[in-house]
């Protein structure tokens, strides 16, 4: 059977990168959660060349985001994230300040850095 070709979407790329660095994970990290390599992640970001659709799906899953917004840049039919429709800014020094995360982004921004984070609410 002939080896399917690789698809290539710069924007992708760029996309994702941003999302894996607004997320506070380096290549190495990152590969481990969605089990690849860190030089798969590197042709990704790099090449352009965009995953397989399952792995599209794991990528979307730990960064938080819907397989749509990982792919297009939108949501589709304005759909929110696991129903979740608060943000979050995050400030601080570096290159992630001033950027606006949901509540479950910053959650699971948090979780990758090997954190347990509880929510609760006011009584």
């Amino acid at each position: 059977m002939a080896k399917a070709k690789s698809k290539h979407d710069p924007e992708f790329s760029g996309r994702l990168k941003l999302l894996r660095e607004q997320r506070s994970m380096n290549v190495a990290e990152f590969a481990k959660l969605i089990k690849v390599s860190p030089a798969a992640i590197w042709h990704w970001e790099n090449k352009g060349t965009v995953p397989r659709s399952g792995t599209v799906g794991v990528i979307a899953d730990v960064l938080g985001v819907s397989r749509s917004y990982l792919q297009t840049g939108k949501q589709s039919g304005g759909e929110v994230q696991n129903g979740d429709t608060h943000d979050v800014e995050v400030r601080g020094r570096g290159s992630s300040a001033g950027i606006e995360l949901s509540l479950e982004e910053l959650v699971r921004a948090i979780e990758a850095k090997g954190f347990e984070v509880s929510i609760r609410t006011r009584s």
